[in-house]
């Protein structure tokens, strides 16, 4: 393994790390009702995460961290933005439903994500589409509320997920089957 993929403090993992940070304070303004501070956060957070991969490629700055807190920068963004908007407009069913969605979501990507490192795999283009339309769906949700958007937020948000479920599932049933010819 290259010692440049160990590093921690490169520009691209600088800019997850912020948007880790800065998901709480957009779900404070958008509950809050500070549409100038949501707007300028948001189109800030949503831009690092379309530079963030390029300037990692770009200039060899892929790390084994950031390969990793890249979708979780993801998840907490979605995560915080989508609470807020759910509380802000009274969504309180949704509130609670999306509240443990995510929170099935995300300790699944703890549990797949590793096995999918591991096992050598990418992310696939169809994932940076849903995050690419989900960050729209997203902007769109904040600013004019509905309950059909948040519905097609929500399965853009599970779609990925299943493709690399079934994806892991494959690699390591593949995996059993070649223990048992041994």
């Amino acid at each position: 393994m290259k010692d440049s993929e160990n590093r921690i403090f490169t520009i691209p993992n600088i800019l997850d790390f912020y948007r880790i940070l800065v998901a709480p304070v957009i779900m404070w303004s958008i509950v809050n009702n500070h549409n100038r501070l949501t707007l300028i956060l948001l189109v800030t957070a949503f831009s690092t995460d379309l530079i963030d991969g390029y300037i990692a490629r770009k200039f060899h700055q892929i790390t084994k961290l950031g390969k990793t807190l890249d979708p979780v920068a993801d998840k907490f963004l979605f995560g915080f933005v989508i609470l807020g908007v759910c509380f802000r407009n009274n969504f309180r069913f949704w509130s609670f439903f999306l509240g443990m969605l995510i929170s099935v979501y995300f300790i699944g990507f703890l549990w797949i994500y590793p096995i999918f490192l591991k096992k050598g795999l990418k992310v696939n283009f169809f994932g940076k589409i849903c995050v690419f339309i989900n960050s729209f769906v997203l902007f769109f949700l904040v600013f004019y509320p509905n309950k059909w958007m948040l519905i097609i937020f929500t399965v853009l948000l599970i779609m990925p997920q299943l493709v690399y479920l079934f994806q892991v599932f494959r690699i390591l049933k593949k995996e059993k089957k070649e223990k048992k010819l041994e």
